[in-house]
């Protein structure tokens, strides 16, 4: 089945593009993107397969047929213990890391860079939010957000400020999980976040950042 797949998806009809994205398939099986001819455009089909004996239906599919009598996904669990300690303490620097990464790309007149930076750090903040039982389900793999993109410097570095305050407010509750949180550099990224918001508000001063 999965050597004959491309053969499979052209009895649907004939393939605009196909492209096999292995990363996204799931253990023993595959992963065809593909598009078809529509009407108003290319009609994108996202093929899988994968064993029946590993198989679930997941919790937040409208599932059209099932012919063999699969089994339901359960919940993924929350990590607990030092594996939860673990999970914290590296989402909690990956974010203060992040945030000032993007300050500098604001600074540096990089907007591309700071959205894609700004973009992994509310992620890691959305998986903290459910390592700690803030959120019922784990964060989507890509950006969800469906609100105006920030695209002037300013906004972006509202954003940053948005971030790093929500994560510090979760400190407490990181530490109480066994989480460590590197709280020696949120008083001087406060402080970098001030230069680039001056450097922002007088353009002259950006060859003070190199």
């Amino acid at each position: 089945m999965l050597a004959e797949r491309h053969m499979y998806v052209e009895r649907v009809a004939v393939p605009l593009l196909i492209q096999d994205v292995p990363r996204n398939g799931p253990p023993g099986g595959a992963f065809v993107l593909v598009h078809y001819t529509g009407s108003a455009g290319p009609v994108f089909v996202d093929w899988t397969w994968q064993p029946q004996a590993n198989t679930r239906i997941p919790t937040d599919v409208h599932l059209l047929f099932d012919r063999v009598g699969l089994l339901p996904e359960n919940p993924t669990s929350r990590p607990t213990g030092p594996v939860l300690a673990d999970a914290l303490t590296e989402k909690s620097i990956f974010i203060w890391m992040m945030v000032q990464m993007a300050a500098k790309k604001i600074a540096r007149q990089e907007p591309w860079a700071a959205i894609i930076i700004l973009n992994n750090a509310q992620q890691a903040l959305e998986h903290i939010k459910w390592l700690l039982s803030l959120s019922e389900k784990m964060p989507f793999f890509e950006p969800r957000q469906k609100g105006r993109l920030p695209s002037h410097p300013a906004e972006q570095m509202a954003q940053v400020r948005a971030l790093s305050r929500e994560t510090e407010a979760l400190t407490p509750t990181i530490m109480n999980a066994g989480g460590q949180v590197p709280v020696n550099v949120i008083e001087p990224a406060y402080r970098f976040f001030d230069l680039v918001d001056a450097m922002i508000a007088d353009p002259e001063s950006n060859s003070q950042l190199v």
